[in-house]
């Protein structure tokens, strides 16, 4: 500002046009690409817990630790969960925020322990190269040379020297084996009453609404008693009461749960416990065992006990086959509705992310390049409209209903608690979202999202996608797949000029 020739002034005003004033803005690496490699055959891994349990990577960090022939107890298992809080917080979706570096060469860490992707890839085993895979990156990190001496828990880490193996050091006993859940049992049942037996029975359920479907198999003891067998092994992942009744799940390798109801309060095992098949699973204390064996997750299977949507199998047959049976079971046979709704949203990632824009071109009659623009959008391509023309978060959550985090499947709708942003569920583990000014559209872990998140239920959207979808798109065999995405480097801001008129983000 220059004050010559303004002679003889005593005094002058000074006022600031700030339209047009940014002093926020977010800094992005540009366009990025990532080959993620998901495993087949190879690195076969056995029953064992490879994903957290109810949020607990600690039965994980030891199976892997097994596999890879590293004695641990329960300080070294607290020493890795120290270092996973500190690197990710137990995210495994997570790319580095904070320049560096790593940054500067395009190369963000990632995932659970923050691998940069040249160090995983010299580490990972053969068959578990995924480096958003936390089981992946456990198998890595058990492969570099005295691991837990390498970490603190408390800072940062650089992991070094050379390689173990190339491939899991102690591989496991072959997958377990289906069996039945009660002693001295040669075959199939071969006799029951009306309405124990799998599917529609003719017999109308009390509670159902008028359904006849059954979604497992009554085990009565009439002719079983004693101890509860598992009959497929994996990891336990609820013990507890539902709808009043003692309900043990087992979650297998293969996808599979494995739920076992009804039959009283004598439990045996403990959430996190691996069994394997014939192990003890409880004992009969009253009329019958519901058996029930489901290809969802079981919030999901149990909301739908009395329909075909909860991706039930039957028991018997399943048990028969020794698994081979299951596929093709599971009751849709044409795409769901909630499936192709996941599909719908994920148009929003390719070829290239949708950038944020509030209020940006309008498509299926809303704005879906804002954040409840994109909930409305969804909704509105399945001829779903709010009352009243509801446009923002204020408006859209008085229409909806409150909903455990448990019961989150394909539609719903999770807030922010300041109702400042809403995301929209692609099912009970995955998010999309349009989050910021210039970020482009994204999904997350749900779980691992970085700020609470208060879930709510649109019944009319509900009804019509008819339950939960799988966002999963991975397969059999070893698959390599090219993701583009866009990363933030970092943010940058002008703190005097926000101290004299507030923070003012940049929108180009």
């Amino acid at each position: 500002m220059d004050f010559r020739y303004l002679y003889n002034v005593s005094q002058s005003q000074i006022q600031a046009d700030v339209n047009d004033l940014v002093n926020v803005r977010k800094v992005y690496a540009g366009k990025m690409e990532e080959t993620i490699t998901t495993g087949g055959s190879d690195g076969e891994v056995g029953d064992g817990p490879t994903e957290p349990v109810n949020g607990d990577w600690g039965p994980v960090i030891r199976y892997a630790a097994q596999l890879m022939d590293v004695p641990i107890d329960d300080n070294g298992i607290n020493l890795v969960k120290a270092q996973i809080k500190r690197e990710s917080g137990g995210n495994e979706q997570i790319v580095q925020g904070i320049w560096d570096v790593n940054m500067a060469n395009g190369n963000p860490a990632q995932g659970l322990l923050q691998f940069i992707p040249q160090t995983f890839n010299y580490y990972a085993v053969e068959g578990h190269k995924n480096i958003k895979s936390g089981f992946d990156q456990l198998l890595a990190s058990f492969n570099i040379p005295n691991f837990l001496g390498q970490i603190s828990g408390r800072s940062g880490w650089s992991p070094h020297g050379a390689p173990r193996s190339k491939t899991i050091i102690k591989p496991p006993a072959p997958k377990s084996t289906w069996g039945w859940p009660f002693r001295g049992m040669n075959g199939a049942p071969t006799s029951w009453e009306n309405g124990q037996q799998f599917g529609h029975t003719g017999w109308v359920r009390p509670g159902s609404g008028g359904s006849d479907f059954h979604d497992g198999f009554d085990f009565g003891s009439a002719h079983y008693s004693g101890d509860i067998l598992c009959v497929h092994g994996g990891t336990v992942t609820s013990v507890g009461y539902q709808a009043g009744f003692m309900v043990v799940t087992v979650k297998s390798s293969d996808g599979l749960t494995t739920v076992y109801q009804e039959f009283g309060n004598s439990v045996s095992v403990r959430v996190g416990q691996s069994v394997k098949t014939g192990d003890v699973i409880g004992r009969l204390t009253t009329t019958h065992l519901h058996l029930g064996i489901t290809t969802k997750d079981f919030a999901t299977a149990f909301a739908h006990s009395f329909d075909e949507g909860g991706g039930w199998l039957d028991p018997i047959k399943t048990i028969q086959s020794n698994g081979g049976g299951a596929k093709g079971q599971s009751v849709p046979i044409k795409k769901s509705r909630a499936q192709e709704y996941i599909e719908h949203a994920k148009t929003y990632l390719s070829p290239e992310p949708q950038v944020y824009k509030w209020g940006g071109e309008v498509k299926d009659g809303a704005h879906p390049t804002d954040c409840s623009g994109l909930w409305l959008s969804l909704a509105l391509h399945f001829g779903i409209r709010l009352k009243d023309g509801a446009r923002s978060t204020y408006q859209i959550i008085k229409q909806m209903r409150p909903i455990k985090r448990s019961e989150v499947q394909t539609g719903d709708a999770g807030f922010v608690p300041d109702l400042s942003h809403v995301v929209c569920a692609l099912d009970n583990k995955t998010l999309i979202q349009e989050s910021s000014y210039s970020e482009p559209c994204n999904t997350r872990s749900i779980d691992g999202y970085y700020k609470p998140l208060n879930w709510y239920r649109y019944d009319p959207l509900a009804n019509v996608l008819g339950g939960e979808g799988s966002s999963d798109d991975s397969g059999g065999g070893t698959t390599t797949t090219t993701r583009t995405y866009y990363q933030i480097k970092f943010d940058w801001q002008d703190d005097e000029s926000i101290k004299l008129y507030v923070a003012m983000l940049g929108l180009r």
